[in-house]
């Protein structure tokens, strides 16, 4: 009689250990990244939200692959092999993407674990790699005291015919920047052209104030389109805002859906300018290549990041230096 006592009480562990286990399920129910339409100012990384309805981490083989849709070709593919699943929902984040332009491409999202498994795909689209950018200011030429009208060289860099929106801003620099001009006009590029443009004029500065003048393109949809912003700094009469001789990194400044990274270079160098999230995972690189000597400003969109804390990081050889962002909802 007491065998089969415990008999039973041994089936029922046996029971109890593996119905975890058969009721396990991981699924895909988002893919953050890709956007329908993606731009090609940089890569990006591909992103996918796996669900886990347990109540206990499950190990699993997330995978993504990116397809080439004219030639059906898988052009990426990245495996996180041993990607934790919390129970509920857990983000996977791959290596970063550049696709090309004008393409149409499909990213297949896969989870497998030794009892679940899960896939789910979306269809995306690149634009055009359009850059038409500042390469020169033709005036002022030195810090102006009466009124002047701006000017600068454009040149379209990427090889395509593109129409543009050519803009001149004048910002006031107090605690925060304060806009006290603003004017843009149209204008077709054939490829590689250059382009002389002269802006409506300024009126004669308060000189107790310093400013910088900005110049950058758009496209027809307002998409910053240049490789960096054009600057100048205005104010030799405030010394404490003269840009110094060495590497600096502001504090970025949020507007709106909009993160602004102000920084200056004495010299042409190589820049690399990177956000991360609070767990110091890669977000989005924003700048990774040479600039040239002055101030710059590059802007990083948000309006689809979740709100929280982030960093920014800015390195040169020898130089580096890191920023925190708070984006709220």
């Amino acid at each position: 009689m007491k065998s089969k006592v415990m008999i039973c009480v041994l089936s029922l562990f046996v029971v109890i250990g593996v119905f975890p286990a058969q009721y396990t399920e991981l699924n895909i129910v988002e893919i953050k990244r890709p956007f329908d339409e993606e731009e090609v100012v940089a890569e990006f990384q591909p992103a996918c939200v796996v669900n886990n309805n347990s109540t206990y981490t499950e190990t699993a083989k997330v995978t993504c692959k990116i397809k080439d849709l004219e030639t059906y070709d898988v052009v990426y593919e990245d495996v996180l092999s041993s990607f934790p699943c919390h129970p509920g929902n857990s983000s996977a984040k791959f290596r970063e993407f550049e696709p090309e332009g004008s393409k149409d491409y499909n990213a297949l999202f896969t989870v497998e674990s030794a009892f679940s498994g899960d896939a789910r795909d979306k269809n995306f689209y690149t634009t055009p790699a359009y850059n038409v950018t500042a390469v020169e200011i033709l005036s002022p030429i030195e810090s102006p005291y009466h009124v002047f009208a701006p000017s600068a060289a454009y040149e379209e860099i990427a090889g395509l015919a593109t129409q543009a929106a050519l803009i001149c801003e004048l910002n006031q620099i107090q605690v925060e920047p304060v806009v006290v001009y603003y004017d843009h006009f149209e204008a077709v590029f054939a490829p590689h052209e250059a382009y002389d443009a002269t802006f409506a004029e300024v009126a004669e500065l308060d000189m107790k104030y310093a400013y910088y003048l900005y110049f950058w393109a758009e496209d027809t949809l307002g998409n910053f389109i240049s490789e960096d912003t054009l600057m100048l700094f205005i104010g030799t009469h405030v010394e404490e805002n003269k840009p110094t001789d060495c590497i600096s990194l502001a504090q970025p400044t949020l507007i709106d859906n909009s993160t602004e990274i102000y920084f200056y270079l004495p010299q042409r160098i190589d820049v690399s300018l990177k956000a991360y999230d609070a767990a110091g995972v890669l977000i989005e690189t924003l700048k990774d290549g040479v600039l040239s000597e002055g101030s710059h400003r590059i802007s990083w969109d948000v309006a689809d990041i979740e709100a929280g804390v982030y960093f920014v990081r800015f390195s040169t050889p020898g130089f580096s230096v890191t920023r925190k962002v708070v984006i709220v909802d």
